[in-house]
């Protein structure tokens, strides 16, 4: 039985990647996006025909292809890598680690009806195979727990991070050492009087990981200094004091527009 070409989309830029899925659905195909530097995962779990993947999102691209043509999973699923960088190192550096294509963005309004074409006269040469049904968005947000790094705050227990993966740090100083090893969609974390941290510290965060987005507490006299900082870092900014179901509730939005469950802070 022919089954419709399934084609994931690995793209950090939530908007773009909704844009291309409904490109890819326009040309015939199913489609399901990754906004979040999974595509290893979810490649293997759902075994889509095509990978359009970008280059430079929160996980250079590369190194998920390579990580994709390691695993024996997945290693036969054809890539497309795409970037706006138009540069042959860039180029020849995708097809080395295996890509079948490379792509210059912006697309050519003629790509995904050629990639349907491409795909569809592979299966007839090989024969149809049967691929489960593309995920569902909560789905593949629920595949991996999103990220969660705490900065102080000892009294925010399970009843606000439960359903996250979280690391606790009890310093800003600390919390910029996490933040170069591990990429977190959510920083919860306080104004402080004085010194580094709160909106300072999502900046910095968002610097190395575009998709972050940070919860800070504050009291009223250190609110309004942090409010100075905050248009346009994705912060939500809490007053003390405040409800746990607040907290709880804030850093649950976060991470879905973290995710690109939710438009934009």
């Amino acid at each position: 039985m022919s089954i419709t070409p399934l084609v994931l989309i690995s793209d950090d830029d939530t908007v773009l990647a909704n844009a291309m899925v409904r490109a890819a659905r326009h040309a015939g195909l199913r489609a399901f996006s990754d906004t979040s530097s999974r595509a290893p995962d979810l490649a293997a779990r759902y075994r889509p025909d095509v990978v359009v993947m970008d280059v430079r999102q929160l996980i250079d691209g590369r190194e998920l292809l390579a990580e994709m043509k390691r695993d024996a999973r997945t290693r036969d699923i054809r890539v497309v890598m795409a970037s706006g960088i138009h540069d042959d190192a860039v180029r020849d550096s995708c097809l080395a680690a295996g890509a079948e294509e490379f792509v210059p963005k912006p697309f050519p309004p003629s790509f995904f009806r050629r990639l349907a074409l491409q795909v569809k006269e592979k299966e007839t040469e090989t024969g149809a195979f049967e691929v489960e049904e593309a995920p569902a968005p909560h789905v593949v947000q629920a595949l991996k727990k999103p990220r969660v790094l705490v900065v102080g705050l000892p009294n925010v227990g399970a009843e606000v991070l439960g359903p996250y993966d979280v690391e606790r740090v009890a310093t800003a100083e600390e919390a910029f050492e996490a933040l170069k090893r591990e990429r977190f969609v959510v920083v919860l974390t306080e104004q402080p009087v004085e010194g580094p941290g709160g909106v300072e510290l999502v900046l910095r965060a968002r610097e190395l990981m575009k998709a972050t987005r940070g919860v800070v507490l504050a009291d009223a006299s250190q609110y309004f200094k942090a409010a100075r900082l905050d248009p346009g870092c994705g912060c939500q900014m809490l007053l003390r004091p405040c409800k746990v179901e607040q907290i709880a509730e804030a850093v649950a939005r976060a991470a879905r527009v973290a995710t690109g469950r939710l438009g934009p802070l």
